[in-house]
């Protein structure tokens, strides 16, 4: 209960404290990332965690789905290189969720995610791709494939061209 309690207000505190974008910087993030090839990312979520005691980057990375917690991966900043990965809230999971990336697939979704200034990246199986640029928060910016229609696009506001943003 204490667990459910404390993931509430975590959740809670990061949904209160998010920035909206301003026009300005979306129209950057579009222009930037419009044809990007995030391919590399496909059927993955990776975010941006924050840092070690020792500096090294430490990144959340999951099944696009979220149906299983994430891995924790530790990343040294300078080579780009998994430092170690910590699997321990799918094991703690009340779940039935047993290890679902191998090393070598975490190692190579976390370069892929640092390739780009973000600090979450979501790619669904057909390619549709989530992101937030600045917060490490739900993705709150939209690019989808054409003759896709993503489950949770009800969520989303048409912006321009392929792109749509998370409604308020």
């Amino acid at each position: 209960m204490l667990k459910k309690i404390v993931l509430a207000t975590t959740a809670l505190a990061l949904c209160s404290c998010h920035k909206e974008l301003s026009t300005a910087q979306i129209d950057a993030v579009i222009k930037k990332y419009d044809t990007e090839d995030f391919s590399a990312l496909k059927n993955s979520y990776v975010g941006y965690r924050g840092k070690d005691e020792t500096a090294n980057v430490m990144l959340m990375v999951a099944e696009f789905d979220l149906n299983c917690p994430a891995y924790i991966a530790t990343i040294y900043p300078k080579t780009k290189e998994l430092v170690k990965t910590d699997d321990h809230l799918i094991k703690e999971s009340d779940k039935n969720c047993a290890s679902y990336f191998k090393k070598e697939q975490i190692a190579d979704y976390t370069k892929a995610f640092l390739k780009y200034d973000l600090k979450v990246i979501g790619v669904d199986a057909a390619g549709n791709v989530y992101i937030n640029p600045t917060e490490q928060d739900l993705p709150n910016l939209l690019r989808i494939v054409p003759g896709t229609t993503p489950k949770d696009l009800k969520d989303f506001k048409k912006y321009k061209g392929n792109w749509y943003l998370r409604k308020e």
